[in-house]
């Protein structure tokens, strides 16, 4: 009822919508047509109508790719809506730092004249390998969710060689989701166990091939929630240009990881560290432009105040050790203890060192949140499980390995004279020939090398799962 819901207020909103967006006639797009409608012809989708109710309907957008008798009532009233929607769904700019192509009046008029509204929406669509693959697993579990979808009793525990309703009502499962790939007996067996270590190993929880509680919240997930967080997946995506840049650095939020990609292969992938839930890492298309070398760290005032200063005050020793100075107007470092410190125009600072938060490299990349991809001191912190952990910017376990990588991509006559100079200790800046793509980017299912779905935490909350079972695995998950 809640997606129905939501697809009503969309429709009843796209209207007002597309009546305060002059750049987009739809009127002038009809006049173009002939005066026919765009998607539709004699009330019934055409090509390119199927093609974008098939995609709105991936989105989670529509209920179906197929027209409700209401709409094939009022087809003027529904070709302007899929209109408007085609718009909204592509024209996306999650969290753009650089600008990006959308599509314009002349786009749309263009494809009218040549009968190619379909290939407009495809050109327009990002071409990622992620994207393609979750369009096909939301097919899979929109038929899934046709299904009725059996619940795991709490006292449920299956026992090698047992065979009862419940016995087969976990085999069904596991079958369904691929993880059990043909089940000839009726009994719990050997191979019932191996599919149940493989659909934990899945969801990020112990492969040890129990029915224990977090593993039985986790199978009780209906398919028709799993298709919503895969709808909401991909709906993050939209946000990406539409034809994958040669070299691109690709941060994956709830898998805190980062892969530099070039030709379409990983060439380097290394974990990092990620906005805490309330200090997130916003997501956002960028670029990085530039390399820092041994940085001076000037921590925001947000960090200065609530963190820095209270321990500063009580243990001023330890922190000058650690290089922090205080900054006059004139950019003279003044050690802590200073009186001119209280003085307006004074900044707490951080000097390079092995100390520095910053660590040896930062990586610019533009932004308004003064976020950056950065070396750390901290290095234990990468061996933990969940690692959003910082205060927003992403910490790398491996930051030489990507500066010497971003080096490697530069034109071979550079490549020698700034290897030279990352042996240097002193701070300078590095700045890159071409601009390298960054997508943060927020994927809570992403597709594994063998082709099945990887289900992760969902640190921000942004899959906005409510459901009882699926509120109770994550309290367990975290």
């Amino acid at each position: 009822m809640h997606r129905y819901l939501q697809v009503l207020l969309l429709l009843l909103w796209l209207p007002t919508l597309l009546a305060a967006e002059p750049t987009h006639n739809y009127q002038a797009l009809r006049t173009a047509n002939q005066n026919q409608t765009l998607w539709l012809d004699n009330g019934h989708l055409n090509q390119a109508g199927l093609t974008l109710t098939s995609l709105l309907a991936d989105l989670g957008l529509r209920a179906s790719a197929l027209l409700s008798e209401t709409e094939k009532q009022k087809p003027q009233q529904t070709d302007q809506q899929l209109t408007l929607q085609l718009l909204n769904a592509i024209n996306r700019t999650l969290g753009h730092q650089v600008p990006q192509p959308l599509i314009q009046q002349v786009d749309l008029l263009q494809a009218i004249n040549q009968q190619q509204l379909d290939q407009l929406i495809d050109q327009h669509l990002p071409r990622f390998e992620q994207m393609l693959a979750l369009r096909s697993a939301i097919a899979r579990f929109r038929t899934l969710s046709k299904m009725p979808w059996p619940q795991l009793a709490k006292d449920f525990q299956p026992k090698l060689g047992q065979s009862n309703p419940q016995v087969q009502a976990l085999k069904n499962m596991l079958s369904l989701l691929g993880d059990l790939p043909s089940h000839t007996t009726t009994w719990w067996d050997p191979q019932s166990i191996a599919a149940l270590k493989a659909f934990q190993l899945r969801m990020g929880l112990p492969p040890h091939g129990q029915l224990d509680t977090t593993t039985k919240a986790a199978l009780n997930i209906t398919p028709i929630q799993r298709l919503a967080i895969l709808q909401r997946n991909l709906q993050r995506l939209l946000s990406l240009p539409a034809a994958p840049p040669a070299q691109y650095i690709e941060v994956n939020i709830p898998d805190a990881r980062l892969n530099l990609f070039a030709s379409g292969h990983v060439i380097l992938s290394m974990p990092v560290i990620v906005g805490a839930p309330d200090s997130q890492t916003p997501l956002m298309v960028t670029e990085v432009s530039s390399i820092s070398l041994n940085p001076l760290w000037r921590p925001p005032a947000s960090i200065i105040q609530r963190e820095l200063l209270p321990a500063l005050r009580t243990d001023p020793k330890s922190y000058d050790q650690q290089g922090f100075r205080w900054q006059s107007p004139s950019g003279e470092f003044i050690a802590l203890n200073a009186s001119q410190a209280t003085q307006a125009g004074y900044r707490l600072v951080q000097l390079p060192g092995p100390h520095n938060a910053l660590g040896q490299y930062r990586f610019n990349i533009k932004n308004h949140d003064a976020i950056y991809l950065h070396d750390t001191p901290a290095k234990s912190l990468f061996r933990q499980e969940q690692r959003a952990l910082s205060h927003g910017c992403i910490r790398l376990a491996d930051a030489q390995a990507l500066a010497m990588a971003l080096i490697g991509l530069e034109p071979a006559e550079r490549q020698q004279r700034l290897t030279q100079q990352l042996a240097k200790e002193t701070s300078f800046g590095i700045a890159l020939t071409q601009s390298i793509p960054v997508y943060l980017n927020y994927q809570s299912v992403v597709i594994r090398a063998d082709g099945k779905l990887q289900w992760l935490a969902d640190p921000y909350g942004l899959d906005q799962i409510t459901t009882p079972q699926t509120a109770s695995l994550l309290a367990l998950r975290n």
